[in-house]
């Protein structure tokens, strides 16, 4: 698999999008991270083609992940989703994997 040379992934929190890219950039990936935070957002990034991986928290007040992950399997299905959460329960990220999230 290559590298991903871009990622997209939304956050309450900037700072996590920040940790993620810290944490990629030191294993050796190269990334560029579009934060987004509600439905519109996620599609229009999606639809500009170059997203290569989608990271995703649980949920946020305006857009959830499972719809996320419900919307990039129907219109992206090869661009593979992980779900990065502090909150996520046990039985939500068992539901997911069930549902078709990468990680």
């Amino acid at each position: 698999m290559k590298s991903p040379s871009t990622s997209c992934t939304w956050r309450m929190i900037p700072n996590d999008a920040n940790l993620i890219k810290k944490t990629l950039t030191a294993e050796g990936i190269t990334c560029a991270i579009t934060c987004v935070q509600n439905r519109d957002d996620f599609v229009a990034a999606l639809e500009r083609g170059d997203i290569d991986l989608i990271l995703s928290d649980g949920s946020l007040p305006t857009f959830d992940g499972m719809s996320a992950l419900k919307i990039a399997q129907t219109k992206w299905p090869s661009t593979p989703l992980i779900f990065v959460s502090g909150t996520m329960g046990e039985q939500c990220a068992i539901d997911s994997l069930k549902s078709g999230a990468t990680d």
